[in-house]
């Protein structure tokens, strides 16, 4: 682990936070990540963060540093918060999804904290899912309207493989083809034409 020290904190600066001092890799890929990296107490407190936490918030980190993960989280979901907290002191370690809110942006973030410092400070990794999670809605939404056009279809329609094995046909198909779909899933298109 890293020896992070977390005294004296007044701005985002390495030589005032501790930083400076800690191991090389740990300082560059707090630095370097792409996902934001915060790192806070037990109160859950901000005391240090990285640029891409900055540019995820669109705010400098001088506006950040002495917030809490509440100041972020809207008050219908601070039992998650809650919940983190008790985790990271009870196991050292939490995960999940929480929604973020500060100013003008918002989103929903994949949570992943591990403590650092015993049970007084805790490293977080947040990575923003919200594009993610809306091409996962697009995704379910043309599944299932992609689901309901190939069902209701008053045309037979069927989909086979390179082989010519019906793997999937909808009703229209079946009285069509005048057999059970578990029957057309066992014929071969050859067998029809």
């Amino acid at each position: 682990m890293s020896n992070f020290q977390t005294d004296n904190h007044k701005n985002n600066d390495f030589n005032s936070s501790g930083l400076e001092d800690s191991n090389p890799l740990y300082k560059q890929a707090f630095l370097q990540s792409l996902d934001g990296v915060l790192i806070f107490n037990n109160e859950l407190r901000i005391i240090e963060l990285n640029a891409a936490f900055c540019n995820q918030m669109d705010t400098p980190p001088q506006e950040i540093v002495g917030l809490t993960l509440f100041d972020f989280v809207p008050s219908s979901q601070h039992y998650k918060l809650d919940k983190i907290q008790y985790l990271l002191q009870q196991q050292g370690a939490a995960k999940g999804n929480l929604p973020i809110r500060y100013q003008h942006k918002e989103g929903l973030f994949d949570f992943t904290a591990n403590s650092i410092h015993g049970e007084k400070m805790f490293m977080a990794i947040l990575r923003d899912v919200t594009e993610k999670r809306i091409l996962e809605e697009k995704v379910s939404k043309n599944a299932e309207l992609y689901k309901a056009l190939f069902t209701e279809a008053l045309d037979a329609i069927v989909l086979w493989d390179n082989d010519s094995k019906i793997n999937n046909a909808n009703d229209a198909a079946c009285r069509m083809f005048e057999c059970s779909y578990e029957e057309l899933l066992t014929r071969k298109l050859d067998d029809f034409v």
